[in-house]
């Protein structure tokens, strides 16, 4: 370096893992001066933020509510997150309800339209170690809802996608009936149940029932079973009175 010249060597680097990056350099040496000074500089690394999704409750009636929340959790004990945003576009069929029920701790600005299929959070802040939540009410008709979103913030970039799913469906329906109005004292008639999909598109899975029959009743001997519930597992043993269906694999 010539007599009051600079030179300047510029590298780029990384961060790995977030923190504070004290960096101290060698140091600087020359055949003619000798050895100089050692040179340090920090840097912040910051990690993005975390972002789950959930519907509480995960099932209701087509045509009611549940909320949808996003928790945002900062990660960084050391820094603060600046610029935190979302934006979820809901599954066509999901929608912002009315009232929208929109809650927001994170700051910045919150959206959702009541009728929309968008809900929104831009300009967040969420302090070192912090959590906030974002909620709103949304409603469908019948379906099975699967919604993703990922979060970003301004000095920590891009975060994860959290993804939740919500199911819209109408209860099974379960009758029974007697072969016979009335039987004579140790006679016998069948008794039979129908599970029913009251649901249009949505397949009912896992389906599960127990009837103990009332004092007096018992299952016949033999017990006369027949029928099939799609892989279910039926018992009915001879002399009991209980009647169960368990492990229903579907009612479509």
């Amino acid at each position: 370096i010539a007599g009051g010249a600079s030179c300047t060597v510029v590298v780029s680097v990384t961060g790995s893992t977030p923190g504070i990056k004290n960096n101290v350099s060698g140091n600087v040496t020359s055949t003619e001066g000798g050895t100089g000074n050692q040179a340090t500089a920090t840097l912040i690394v910051i990690a993005p933020p975390v972002i789950t999704k959930t519907f509480v409750p995960t099932k209701f009636l087509p045509g009611g509510t549940t909320t949808v929340s996003f928790s945002i959790t900062n990660p960084n004990s050391f820094a603060a997150l600046t610029g935190v945003a979302f934006t979820d576009a809901l599954p066509a069929g999901l929608v912002v309800a009315t009232p929208n029920g929109l809650a927001n701790t994170c700051g910045g600005v919150a959206t959702a339209t009541a009728g929309s299929g968008t809900i929104s959070l831009s300009g967040g802040g969420i302090p070192a170690s912090g959590t906030c939540t974002v909620t709103a009410t949304v409603t469908a008709p019948e379906g099975i809802y699967l919604n993703s979103v990922q979060v970003t913030s301004t000095n920590g970039g891009t975060g994860n996608t959290s993804t939740a799913t919500v199911f819209v469906a109408t209860p099974p329906n379960l009758s029974k009936t007697f072969g016979e109005v009335s039987i004579g004292a140790l006679g016998t008639t069948t008794l039979t149940f129908t599970l029913a999909n009251p649901n249009h598109i949505v397949t009912l899975h896992a389906l599960q029932f127990s009837d103990t029959l009332p004092a007096g009743l018992v299952v016949a001997t033999p017990n006369g079973l027949t029928g099939v519930c799609d892989g279910g597992t039926i018992t009915a043993v001879a002399g009991g009175n209980l009647i169960t269906l368990g492990d229903r694999k579907s009612v479509v």
